[in-house]
This record gives C-alpha cells, structure tokens and sequence, in this order.
C-alpha cells in the first residue's frame, strides 16, 4: 500500500493477509517478545502484533526488535523511534531518528459521527459540519489528534481541549497545547481505500 523512505523517515503500511501462525514463522522474536506473545489470546490482535515486526524486520532491520518504555511508547532496540498502528487488517509502521513521530491508520466508518464531540472543538465541529464529506472528514480528524497522542508519547490529553488541528489549508497543521508543553506538527495524509492514513515527524 505504502513504502515512503526518505532522508528524515520510512513509512511501510500493508494489508496483512496471513493468519497469525504463518506470520510467526516469517518474525525473529526475542524472548521478552516471545512471552508478551504467549499472552495474546485474541487471533486479530496476535496478526496485528506480529504484523507490525514483519514489517520492521522485512522491510528496515531484521535485527531489529520493538521495545516499550514505562509509558507503553515503542522505540527499535537499535535507537529508532518508532510508531506503530493498525486499523481492519492494515498495519503500518514509521521509524525515525527525530526525537517526534505519530502514525495513525483508521477505516472510514459512519458511527465516528457518534463521538465528535468527545474529541473536537467547537471551531473543529463548524469546520466539519461545513465539509462536503463529513465522515471522512470526522475520521481525517481523529486521526490527526491520535498521531498527535502519539507524538506527545502519553495518554493524559483532552483531545477537544489540548490537541488541535487545522484542516482549512492544503498543509494540516496539528498542536499540543498542555500546561507545561507545547508543539507545533505538519502532519501527512494519505487516503487509500476506505482508509485514512495520518503521520508526522518532528
């Protein structure tokens, strides 16, 4: 679906077509890895787990192995930052060496519109309700702000409140504003499918 490898990053995003056994055979994991996976019971989350190091060890460094730090933010063992989604069988990674990145992948789904107000501002709902396609919009949206999470590495964010994004112009432009943080993300998009597929790099 996606294979971008510039100076500053590498974006892979696939659709996963094996089952969780075949894509067990195609993955080196370590032994930390090996009991996280022992514990997975669910068959979507166990392909979506290894799919994301298929990913990384056939596409980047077959060296390299996923790790997480005490706030559950991923980075490659080998230094890189990295982000990790996933979305109805699409997975999709990027690494980088800047200190800042989000990937989020989300299907374009109707009942997305039962949530906005959990999750944008009033200016944000105006804008939406302005738009000539409100799902994909709503949807473009949401990703943006979870790429936002992701970038900021922690989960304590009101997203109508603390993360904003501005969709008026061809560039998106995200921020997160807290108390004692601040930054300022060009985010990417891409639309494939029913998929939107958000990213940035700081």
């Amino acid at each position: 679906m996606i294979n971008i490898n510039t100076s500053d990053y590498i974006l892979i995003v696939q659709k996963i077509e094996q089952i969780s056994s075949e894509l067990r055979k195609l993955v080196s994991l370590t032994t930390n890895e090996q009991n996280r996976y022992a514990k997975l019971k669910n068959e979507k989350r166990k392909i979506e787990w290894l799919g994301s190091r298929y990913l990384v060890q056939h596409f980047y460094n077959k060296n390299s192995s996923i790790i997480y730090n005490n706030e559950g933010k991923p980075s490659l063992n080998t230094g890189e930052q990295i982000s990790i989604s996933h979305s109805y069988g699409v997975v999709g990674v990027l690494i980088s060496n800047k200190k800042y990145i989000g990937l989020d992948i989300e299907q374009k789904r109707d009942k997305i519109d039962r949530i906005k107000y959990k999750f944008l501002s009033a200016n944000e709902l105006i804008f939406v309700d302005n738009s000539d396609n409100k799902i994909e919009t709503l949807t473009t949206f949401w990703s943006c702000k979870e790429a936002l999470l992701k970038i900021y590495g922690k989960t304590d964010l009101i997203f109508e409140e603390e993360l904003a994004v501005d969709l008026s112009k061809s560039t998106i432009i995200g921020e997160i504003k807290t108390t004692d943080f601040y930054l300022k993300v060009k985010l990417n998009k891409k639309i494939i499918g029913e998929f939107v597929i958000i990213w940035g790099i700081v």
